[in-house]
């Protein structure tokens, strides 16, 4: 059953409960309203909130308010989440996850780090793994290059709590250390853990390909097959972006073999992948042929083939694409592919 089908049958609830005069229970409040998280139903949201507040009982539970700070943070409402949050008697390990993610995903990283201090200072409560994993990939937004303090500090909350083992949580400190330019670091947690899925996987392989460790990216793609781990449309992305920066373009030929094999190649991610791969190995033919095979072309496949052009020194075949994407296409380019056209006249001799 979709979440549709429970937010349908929970609002038929709530109504025929609503016009006999009865009270709906807990579950179909808290179903609805994470109902209305996922499907941004943010209208009727507020109207149960209005009833909620109307009686005394719903006011004072933890998995209803929850669930409130829930549905207002993903509407970019954190204001009114931290209303909620603060007007709740009583705070469990969910709720005050709920609140820092709230701040962390909305673009407000310090705050989501002043409550998850004022967390450990203030109260018995303990982060759990879902804390961790989302406070360690905002430090990973907030880092410049060699600035370890942040993950270094909340690595060291992990070990403490117990935390070190859970493999979203190894995930986010790798993706962390790897922009920090900390690749022995991210190895080292790499390797400490006995349970590897292609998750896990997946963030060593785009930690190599970011340090520039191309043949490392490599040889453990290839250890994934050995242990019959089947890629991702991810993988593939990541491991031919690995190709490109190297220009290793009979490995990046051979992975493109096996993209074409598990029928990988519509995927627009790895498509715009295998064009930025086969161009920057000097092969932009190929590249524009896998584009032309293409069913289904948006403005990043777009964007992909006009830079290919242009990094290329083939200005005016860039320019002719851009020219039949938006004559023939009728489609309206980014801020990203205007930059690449940009970079197209500049390679044909019409920017002086």
């Amino acid at each position: 059953m979709t979440t549709l089908d429970h937010f349908r049958r929970a609002l038929i609830s709530f109504r025929l409960l609503n016009a006999r005069g009865i009270k709906p229970t807990n579950f179909i409040l808290c179903t609805l309203l994470n109902s209305c998280t996922q499907l941004l139903h943010l209208r009727f949201g507020l109207q149960i909130h209005a009833r909620i507040l109307q009686t005394a009982w719903y006011q004072h539970n933890v998995f209803i308010n929850t669930a409130l700070v829930n549905m207002y943070a993903k509407s970019n409402l954190i204001l009114d989440a931290k209303s909620v949050f603060d007007a709740m008697e009583q705070h469990d390990h969910v709720s005050w996850t709920s609140i820092i993610v709230a701040y962390a995903q909305n673009g407000h990283a310090i705050q989501a780090f002043s409550l998850f201090k004022q967390m450990l200072l203030d109260t018995h409560i303990r982060p759990n793994s879902h804390t961790f994993a989302t406070l360690i990939t905002t430090a990973s937004v907030l880092l410049v290059h060699s600035q370890l303090e942040l993950p270094a500090s909340l690595h060291a909350h992990v070990i403490k709590l117990g935390c070190h083992s859970n493999n979203c949580v190894v995930t986010s400190l790798i993706d962390s250390y790897s922009k920090c330019g900390e690749i022995n670091l991210a190895v080292s947690l790499y390797r400490d853990t006995l349970h590897r899925d292609v998750i896990l996987l997946n963030s060593m392989i785009a930690a190599y390909s970011q340090n520039q460790c191309g043949e490392q990216a490599l040889t453990l793609f290839l250890e994934m097959q050995k242990q019959n781990i089947s890629p991702t449309h991810y993988t593939f992305s990541t491991i031919l972006n690995a190709c490109a920066t190297l220009a290793l373009l009979p490995q990046g030929t051979q992975i493109h073999s096996f993209v074409t094999k598990l029928g990988s190649e519509t995927s627009v991610f790895v498509a715009s992948s295998l064009i930025d791969m086969y161009s920057k190995c000097g092969s932009i033919d190929e590249a524009r042929r896998i584009f032309d095979q293409l069913d289904h072309r948006n403005n990043i496949l777009w964007t992909s083939m006009i830079t290919a052009y242009a990094q290329g020194g083939r200005g005016e075949d860039g320019l002719e694409l851009f020219d039949k994407l938006v004559k023939e296409q009728g489609m309206r380019p980014d801020n990203i592919c205007l930059t690449a056209v940009l970079t197209a006249c500049n390679h044909a001799g019409l920017v002086g």
